[in-house]
């Protein structure tokens, strides 16, 4: 009786490689399309500025905030709408600096090799400015900080979750969900932490993710549509907090 070339555990063991190898070129491919780059400049745009306000009074004090551009709503309402976007690179003490720091690394870093270069930048961006947006629509209390856009970059992973749901869960998924739950539930219950930023950021994130799409997605109108929501939001909360 002839044998066929493969019989059980060999065929099971082929089989076993080929799923293997088939799941690292997805990995591959999806986690090494860009490498860190803007995820490192922000990092040091951060430390820098942080040193600038240390040098000039103190990154505590609320002049020297407001000098380098926190969010302040009273200035925000005279027409000084650019601090919508440089509040998200200032920190308040080196606390403040250095766990938003670390987690820009840790969670920007995937969602940079994720998204590439210059999607990783929009929805940095487009999720800080939706932060502190929301953060002028419902406080008036001073802010700054990058935590906004760091939970936009959740609200990316969120949305790549959306798309490639098996590799998320497999990869990240209950890891990030429990980050994210500890840090909105810490968000509720410590008065100094602006958890409308940070809802605003992961909002605005999770849309900016979806404008900007992944590598090689085209899916053009629900881009557009996921545009016009991130609009509407940052729109809608600048009306409420008065402009």
């Amino acid at each position: 009786m002839a044998r066929s070339p493969l019989q059980p555990p060999d065929a099971y063991r082929a089989a076993i490689r080929t799923i293997e190898a088939e799941r690292e070129r997805e990995l591959r491919q999806t986690f090494g399309y860009g490498r860190p780059f803007f995820v490192s400049l922000f990092a040091v745009l951060n430390i820098a500025l942080f040193a600038g306000m240390e040098i000039a009074g103190s990154s505590t004090d609320a002049e020297t905030l407001i000098r380098f551009g926190a969010k302040e709503n009273g200035r925000i309402l005279q027409g000084e709408g650019w601090r919508l976007i440089t509040a998200m690179f200032l920190h308040v003490g080196l606390i403040h600096l250095l766990v938003n720091t670390v987690a820009l690394l840790f969670v920007g870093g995937a969602v940079e090799r994720i998204f590439g270069r210059w999607r990783f930048f929009a929805v940095y961006v487009a999720a800080g400015v939706a932060g502190t947006a929301a953060s002028f629509a419902f406080t008036p209390a001073l802010s700054a900080g990058a935590s906004g856009a760091i939970f936009g970059l959740m609200g990316a992973l969120l949305y790549f979750g959306t798309r490639r749901r098996r590799l998320f869960v497999r990869t990240m998924g209950r890891d990030l969900l429990f980050y994210l739950l500890l840090n909105l539930l810490l968000g509720l219950v410590l008065p100094s932490v602006d958890h409308y930023g940070h809802l605003g950021g992961l909002l605005g994130g999770f849309l900016a993710a979806g404008a900007v799409g992944l590598p090689g997605e085209r899916r053009l109108s629900a881009r557009l549509g996921f545009a016009l929501a991130w609009g509407m939001l940052v729109v809608g909360a600048l009306r409420l907090g008065g402009l």
